[in-house]
């Protein structure tokens, strides 16, 4: 009838304001990491600057108040403050800056504003910059009125007067501004020169094999997010069984599953610091991937969000 309908979409609005609340509580609780390598880049000896420190966020999520609070203002601000604090030479900036509504950016880049870096702030989009069709350039615009470059198809070199560090944007692996052969035009493997490059997606690994890179920074896979107590996604290992017995995971995982499943390509790469061989050099860069900051539903488990600092270092 129809007050039992009434009654039934009631019972259903309790009920998603608790997941609400409850993901609130939960996102507000989360720890904070920060994890801190150092990189041999022997290339770096030819720079004016041969020790670089960087800092790198990511995945952050940001939307509207009436919205499921991914990041909370408190897990934002810590960050921003621990970046701050270890006067970093460069703050790059990987990705996904809203989650659903672009024009939530105005809200994130109030509190993104405080970043300060030696040279300079710089970023790259994610695909979550992408759901709305004028999102990019919503994102993009209200970055760079706080003095955060966007460098999406670009490479520029961050220090003035000194040519031998570049960064090299890339755009987001799942959108059609995926075009690294135009942000490495005219650029050569060249002993003398450092190149870090900032792309959202580490599945991109697999075709920026092909291009000369010292240092590749990636967020997008939240480390996994639901891990087990070593660390290891629970959504790799559940790939891993899927591309095994693809019958019968079909059958028995529900489709928003083998979504996320299929969110990354590679879960070995979900985070942390791995050594790449170049595929026509006998060569290798390193791949950094960021936890991120921002947690989609219901939860992390073993898996906090992070800062990251890296030091990068000739020898």
């Amino acid at each position: 009838t129809f007050y039992t309908c009434l009654i039934e979409m009631k019972l259903l609005v309790v009920v998603i304001n608790f997941i609400m609340w409850l993901f609130s509580k939960l996102t507000k609780g989360l720890t904070l990491s920060i994890e801190h390598e150092e990189i041999v880049i022997p290339s770096l000896k030819h720079s004016s600057t041969p020790c670089l420190r960087v800092v790198q966020l990511s995945d952050f999520h940001f939307d509207h108040p009436d919205c499921i609070h991914r990041l909370s203002f408190e897990l934002l601000r810590e960050s921003i403050n621990t970046a701050n604090s270890v006067d970093p030479d460069l703050i790059l900036l990987t990705g996904d800056f809203v989650n659903w509504s672009a024009t939530a950016v105005y809200d994130l880049t109030q509190e993104l504003s405080h970043l300060k870096a030696r040279f300079g702030v710089w970023a790259v989009l994610g695909n979550h910059d992408y759901k709305e069709e004028n999102g990019p350039q919503i994102v993009t615009e209200a970055l760079e009125d706080v003095g955060i470059s966007v460098i999406d198809g670009k490479c520029v070199f961050p220090i003035d007067g000194d040519n031998s560090i570049r960064l090299v944007g890339i755009g987001d692996y799942n959108s059609g501004d995926f075009e690294p052969e135009l942000s490495f035009h005219n650029i050569t493997h060249d002993i003398e020169v450092t190149n870090i490059v900032l792309s959202h997606n580490p599945d991109s690994t697999v075709t920026l094999r092909n291009y000369p890179i010292n240092l590749l920074l990636s967020g997008h896979t939240h480390g996994g997010q639901i891990c087990f107590p070593n660390g290891k996604p629970v959504l790799g290992t559940m790939r891993y069984l899927f591309d095994k017995y693809p019958i019968l995971w079909t059958r028995i995982l529900p489709r928003f599953i083998r979504r996320k499943i299929f969110t990354v390509h590679h879960w070995k790469w979900a985070r942390g610091l791995h050594k790449i061989n170049h595929e026509q050099q006998e060569s290798h860069f390193y791949l950094y991937v960021n936890r991120g900051l921002g947690t989609h539903p219901p939860c992390r488990i073993f898996c906090t969000p992070e800062v990251t600092i890296l030091d990068l270092v000739p020898e």
